[in-house]
């Protein structure tokens, strides 16, 4: 045994027989004490309210009306070093609407870039969307107009270009919009304003509207800046016959109203704008005359600067009426007044113009007046005063006549006085009136 020991080679094998005993029993202590350690419990955790997103759908062609639920809860299990994760991942739950048109679907969730290790279960596991498709409708484009220019100036209409744009929404967001509108601020502006304006879509309680796309989305507005005006009607005056033998048939007139500018005062005595004159005897057929408008006195500027006026021509004709009444005007009821010439009431008399007006004449377009106002008491020969539709005139130029008795109301008998009517007194000898007027 002692010389075992004392042997080298014998003592250097018990050593290495002893380290691996030492090992083996080391190995196998760890082998017990570490399982836990080395393959640590499963844990799970649940996140709340985790927002629900998608991918895939055409927006060029569709809308996402609806999802439901828009959140889900997310139910995470894992080792907890894997857990801790989470927060710092960026991980998503998704709807893929690929390949989906209008109408409701049921669209399975997917979870997305969750750390390794991590198993992930959703509750629920599915949403259900409503999908519309995208229409676009044609609007005019509706310019604001806030602010004031400076002192004497007034805004003018504004000019938006283009004056139409396309909305695209879903159709139900369509047909809410009740306008398209942009403002623009012409405030302390002393000429006329130029401004790129952005559009919004309106509902029709006047609430700015979401989810639609406008095309353009800007445009440009102009918006004049001028004295004040006011719309007036044009009055075109007419001087002269036409040559013998030709009558006015029709005259038209593409302006009928103008705008005037100018300082206020001047503007609000302005009912209507005259010093455009026809002269008809210059006319030998049909014309078309373009006639600019005089600027009349106080005013700065007239729109538009020029009238189109046509004039048709026709050969004359003649048509008598009969029995024309005679009219009086003037008579207060102070006097009472006899018609004595003619006794009938009524007379006849012959008009001439195109035919295709003297022909369309009715007995009430003709009237006969007699004007038997400012008169007193006594015997009268007065003028009879025609009046006829513009380019009608009398054939004949006899002048027309009437003759009157006046007398004064208080004079004449009384029921029982047996006295004879009196021819009329005046107090003085009333000078005989004579004379025709027509027009």
């Amino acid at each position: 045994m002692d010389k075992w020991l004392n042997n080298v080679n014998v003592v250097r094998v018990a050593a290495v027989l002893l380290g691996i005993l030492l090992w083996i029993v080391i190995r196998l202590n760890n082998e017990q004490i570490t399982p836990g350690q080395m393959n640590p419990a499963l844990q799970t955790d649940t996140i709340v309210d985790a927002k629900v997103t998608t991918k895939g759908l055409d927006e060029n062609q569709y809308f996402l009306k609806s999802i439901e639920p828009g959140e889900v809860d997310i139910v995470v299990e894992g080792s907890s070093s894997a857990l801790n994760r989470i927060p710092t991942s960026k991980y998503s739950i998704v709807a893929d609407l690929s390949g989906l048109t209008d109408g409701t679907h049921v669209v399975p969730l997917i979870a997305q870039d969750f750390p390794r290790g991590v198993t992930v279960g959703l509750n629920p596991e599915t949403v259900t969307v409503t999908i519309e498709k995208m229409e676009t409708k044609q609007f005019d484009v509706q310019i604001d107009v806030t602010g004031t220019p400076q002192a004497g100036l007034k805004t003018g209409v504004p000019v938006s270009n283009p004056s139409r744009v396309h909305a695209t929404a879903p159709a139900s967001r369509l047909l809410e919009i009740h306008s398209i509108r942009g403002t623009l601020d012409v405030g302390g502006a002393s000429d006329t304003v130029m401004r790129e304006v952005r559009l919004e879509a309106y509902n029709a309680a006047g609430q700015p509207m979401q989810g639609v796309t406008i095309s353009p989305s800007i445009v440009s507005v102009e918006v004049p800046i001028h004295p004040p005006f006011r719309s007036v009607p044009l009055q075109i005056s007419f001087e002269g016959e036409p040559p013998a033998g030709w009558s006015v048939a029709q005259v038209s007139q593409d302006v009928h109203f103008v705008t005037i500018y100018g300082a206020q005062e001047a503007i609000d005595q302005i009912d209507f704008y005259e010093g455009v004159v026809v002269d008809l005897s210059a006319l030998r057929e049909d014309a078309k005359l373009s006639i600019p408008l005089p600027l009349m006195s106080g005013l700065t500027n007239v729109e538009p600067g020029h009238v189109q006026v046509t004039v048709d021509l026709e050969p004359t004709t003649r048509r008598t009426f009969s029995e024309v009444p005679i009219r009086m005007f003037g008579n207060s009821g102070v006097y009472d007044i006899e018609l004595t010439a003619p006794e009938s009431g009524v007379i006849s008399l012959t008009v001439e113009g195109a035919p295709s007006v003297v022909n369309s004449l009715t007995a009430g377009d003709v009237q006969v007046i007699l004007d038997v106002s400012h008169i007193t008491p006594g015997n009268y020969v007065l003028p009879l005063r025609v009046t006829l539709p513009r380019f009608v005139k009398l054939a004949a130029a006899d002048e027309l006549r009437a003759s009157i008795q006046v007398m004064d109301r208080s004079s004449l008998p009384t029921a029982g006085d047996g006295g004879e009517e009196p021819a009329g007194e005046t107090g003085g000898e009333p000078e005989d009136q004579a004379g025709a007027g027509t027009e």
